[in-house]
């Protein structure tokens, strides 16, 4: 029979954030939204910070901003499969237009993407990135995260799987 280890390769609220700043701007992540019709459209997006909080810069009449006005819930998955590890977030999202907003973002996912931001150089290229554009901004219910490497890191021994696992039990 086997071993419940959910306990044991599940992150920290720490080791998330931490997963979440490494990948954003370099990895995407799948968003998923409800349709008209029920039906769940996934689309993979790249993502920045804004406020501490994961979020994407879209163009305002996108479908995904249609159905997130419908209905702001949300589920959004950033993985690294070659590495065993990924984090779930479910929650709600807020279209945000103010300009400051938009620009901070931009400039984040720029910094991230691009080049790090200089506004005597980067400027003009701002300001295009944001005409017509908004702010799907994350506000996190709930998490589910996992790391496998946690099993089989090297120099990981038998006796700190089995404390791991039986304080995995106690929560």
């Amino acid at each position: 029979m086997g071993t419940k280890d959910r306990g044991i390769v599940r992150m920290t609220e720490v080791e998330q954030r931490a997963f979440i700043g490494e990948c954003a701007g370099s990895r995407p992540l799948s968003i998923a939204t409800f349709a008209k019709d029920g039906t769940i459209g996934l689309i993979g997006m790249f993502y920045g910070l804004l406020e501490g909080n994961i979020a994407f810069l879209t163009k305002e009449k996108s479908q995904k901003v249609v159905n997130l006005r419908r209905d702001p819930r949300c589920t959004c998955m950033i993985d690294e499969y070659s590495e065993l590890r990924g984090l779930t977030v479910v929650g709600r999202i807020e279209i945000v237009g103010h300009p400051r907003r938009v620009r901070a973002l931009s400039i984040d996912f720029f910094g991230r993407r691009v080049r790090p931001y200089d506004e005597a150089t980067c400027k003009e290229e701002i300001d295009r990135s944001v005409y017509n554009r908004v702010v799907l901004q994350l506000q996190a219910e709930r998490t589910m995260s996992w790391d496998h490497r946690k099993l089989g890191a090297p120099g990981l021994r038998e006796s700190e799987i089995a404390e791991r696992r039986a304080q995995s039990k106690h929560s």
